[in-house]
């Protein structure tokens, strides 16, 4: 049962961004990341770092949200179901995001995290309204992957919203996806930068060129 999210006030609340791994099955062009070798910690010290967070908040009077990112977090899918059973537990830290690609994210696995209590939304990633246009910057099949996704998470009553990141190779695509979304009944929408770093620097001309 989804507990009631009570949002913090502004200047009450603390967000973290947590990168859960550096590994992804995509090589989107314009990813900030660019390393999937780095070694990674285990889910016990996962659970160690939430209570370091409840620790902090507390001596801060702060409530706290946070966003489950990597890498792509399904990559480490049973690590992060456990860590999600953690944060539905806590008294401080009220709600969490998961930002993922949305390959993983099948109908099984969207009932499974409709289960969770503290997931707020699931954030997913689109950068054309079409194939063609979203799969020559995140690779081939990850528009329908990513439409899948969406489907199915609302199929749960799963929130969901999509990130576009905004060059000027797909800048014309701001308004077709804003409808695509409208079609599909996705409330949300971020429009986000290009980072020039990792695998960003090195396609930053390809980008930035007309």
């Amino acid at each position: 049962m989804k507990k009631l999210i009570q949002y913090p006030t502004i200047g009450d609340d603390f967000y973290f961004q947590w990168h859960l791994t550096e590994r992804c099955n995509l090589k989107c062009l314009h990813c900030y990341q660019n390393n999937d070798n780095l070694s990674e910690i285990t889910l016990k010290d996962f659970l160690v770092i939430v209570d370091k967070m409840e620790e902090a908040l507390k001596k801060w009077g702060k409530r706290g949200s946070l966003s489950l990112t990597g890498g792509e977090p399904f990559l480490r899918r049973d690590d992060l179901h456990a860590l999600m059973e953690r944060l539905d537990s806590s008294d401080c830290l009220v709600y969490y995001d998961i930002l993922s690609n949305g390959s993983f994210i099948t109908e099984s696995e969207a009932k499974s995290l409709s289960s969770h209590s503290g997931l707020r939304r699931v954030q997913v990633s689109l950068e054309g309204a079409s194939a063609e246009r979203n799969d020559q910057i995140r690779g081939k099949g990850s528009f329908e992957d990513t439409l899948r996704a969406m489907r199915n998470l609302l199929a749960e009553d799963v929130d969901v919203s999509v990130m576009m990141t905004i060059t000027r190779k797909n800048q014309d695509q701001i308004r077709p996806i804003i409808d695509l979304l409208k079609h599909e009944r996705v409330p949300t929408i971020a429009l986000e930068r290009l980072i020039p770093e990792g695998r960003g620097a090195g396609a930053l001309r390809y980008y930035v060129e007309s």
